[in-house]
């Protein structure tokens, strides 16, 4: 048995269904007043650029100095694993159910109603921070360079520069993703072409490193705990920085509700996320270990160099090249700052839709902008000015670890979200091969995402209970998220009342309703119409 379309809002007012040339979304999948202005290579680069971000250009070389290269790179196969799970839980709810915001709506839908308000809350605020987080990250990367600006002076700048894209309609948002994700792009493959040559000696200093660090001194003693478990609570201080790296690939999927195609653009997306983890994540991490020593001094963000890659290249002699690659990183880190705040705008206004925040966040602007919703995202970018009194490398450790710990229990709910989807399909009798995507390794996948979430989530903080490591800062940071989503109680929807039908999308045509496959099809070939030479059809199926 299929699954059940729900018919448009105007459709269902009466039996007389009238041909309508596009899709119908009903409102239930949070979609709104916002406008399908997103294209193809919008949805990919924003694949591309949640990717690559302040995380592997910043924050790893932080983490490789508190554990190693292999407690560090241990921890980053775990979180890709981890995030591969999430967005095939993603990938097949999101094509079902296209809607801006749609996390908090998944949860709210499946589970509970608490539910999805304390994701939406939460993952609002953990990317509202996130963007706070890397107006500070930019602070850090300016003063690679010896100047006298003062660094509230350097927030402002690139404050005001995320405010005026805010506002703007969400293509020039796409556009600017495509300019910057591309950069971030180039930025990796030029850094994986360098970092080979240095490491096999090509550099100016010939000095062949090979596997080197690995060998020398491959683990550091967290907090100076001997033996195996000095090394084994190593990788669990890893996870933390390997968590809000993989941060924000989950954009694609929030991108869905202003995708013009996205029964045909999500699933392409989700199917190319194995292939950006192995690549981008676990080939970035490694590059790192194999370059820098984790006793480095210019590691953990003490010194200019905050970046791993740019002490690599200067410890090879290179010139000139660390300053272009800083500057380049600059770049990554505000747009990684304007992703995260058109995610947690988006979130917000999926929250005010389904009647889980104040109605004033669903106003929109003509050009399709939830104007109260950005306007209380951008508020939390005043954060950053944290890094004036405190420094910018203590402000990002703690901005970090909120995000991070965020992110890995709305992982877990996501996860959730799609067992109890999967548990009332099964139920109510409806198969599953009617579904526009279908994820792999399901149900199995789903149940770790749900499981190592959680776990990850609870024992990442555990440095601040060791002897002397007392914070109420760091605890404050570490256990904020885990701690709201405990004390809201949730009373799960019982299975056979769970709503199927709504919020999925429905063509009418001379009274009769498309199938799914059919629908799916038609997507295909209007994209397949403009791609009318080979290098058009080359880049389609690259990205």
């Amino acid at each position: 048995m299929a699954l059940p379309y729900a018919h448009s809002e105007a459709s269902t007012k009466s039996d007389d269904r009238q041909p309508v040339a596009q899709p119908t979304l009903a409102k239930a999948g949070g979609v709104g007043e916002t406008q399908r202005q997103l294209k193809p290579r919008h949805i990919q680069f924003i694949g591309f650029g949640g990717a690559i971000g302040t995380g592997l250009f910043i924050g790893s070389g932080l983490s490789l100095a508190q554990v190693g290269p292999v407690a560090l790179f241990i921890a980053y196969i775990i979180m890709g694993t981890l995030l591969f799970a999430v967005m095939e839980c993603l990938g097949e709810l999101s094509t079902l159910y296209p809607g801006a915001g749609s996390f908090p709506h998944f949860a709210g839908r499946f589970i509970e109603p608490s539910a999805g308000f304390a994701l939406g809350v939460t993952y609002f605020y953990g990317n509202a921070i996130s963007f706070s987080n890397d107006l500070s990250a930019v602070t850090i990367l300016v003063n690679y360079w010896p100047n006298n600006i003062p660094i509230a002076a350097l927030i402002s700048i690139f404050y005001a520069a995320a405010l005026s894209l805010a506002f703007l309609p969400v293509r020039f948002f796409g556009e600017i993703e495509v300019i910057t994700a591309g950069l971030k792009v180039f930025a990796f493959f030029l850094l994986f072409v360098v970092g080979l040559v240095i490491d096999l000696g090509g550099a100016p200093t010939h000095d062949r490193l090979g596997f080197r660090f690995w060998r020398d001194s491959p683990w550091v003693q967290y907090n100076g705990i001997p033996g195996a478990k000095g090394r084994f609570a190593a990788v669990i201080a890893a996870f933390i920085g390997a968590a809000f790296t993989y941060l924000g690939t989950e954009t694609i999927v929030l991108a869905a509700g202003e995708s013009k195609n996205p029964l045909r653009e999500i699933p392409r997306a989700i199917k190319k996320v194995a292939y950006r983890i192995l690549f981008f994540y676990i080939g970035g991490i490694l590059l790192v270990t194999m370059l820098v020593q984790s006793d480095n001094p210019n590691l953990g963000l003490s010194g200019t160099t905050a970046s791993p890659f740019v002490i690599a290249i200067q410890n090879g002699g290179i010139k000139v090249l660390p300053s272009f690659l800083n500057a380049l990183f600059i770049c990554s880190a505000w747009s990684a700052g304007n992703s995260y705040a058109y995610t947690a705008s988006r979130t917000l206004y999926a929250l005010a839709l389904n009647r889980r925040a104040p109605q004033i966040f669903t106003r929109v602007l003509p050009n399709g902008v939830p104007i109260f919703c950005v306007a209380i995202t951008m508020a939390f970018g005043g954060l950053a000015y944290l890094s004036v009194s405190s420094g910018p490398a203590q402000v990002f450790t703690w901005l970090q670890n909120i995000s991070a710990t965020s992110g890995l229990v709305n992982w877990g709910i996501i996860c959730l979200s799609w067992i109890r989807f999967n548990r009332a399909r099964e139920l109510q009798g409806f198969s599953r091969s009617s579904l526009p995507y279908r994820g792999r390794l399901m149900p199995y996948l789903a149940w770790y995402g749900f499981i190592a979430s959680w776990i990850i989530a609870l024992i990442s903080g555990f440095n601040v209970f060791l002897k002397g490591n007392w914070s109420v800062a760091n605890f404050f940071s570490s256990y904020v998220s885990v701690g709201w989503k405990a004390w809201h109680r949730v009373k799960l929807i019982p299975l056979e009342d769970i709503d199927l039908a709504s919020g999925r999308g429905a063509i009418f045509a001379e009274g009769v309703t498309i199938s799914i496959e059919e629908e799916k099809q038609r997507a295909e070939d209007v994209a397949r119409e403009k791609l009318t030479t080979p290098w058009a059809r080359f880049v389609d199926w690259l990205l």
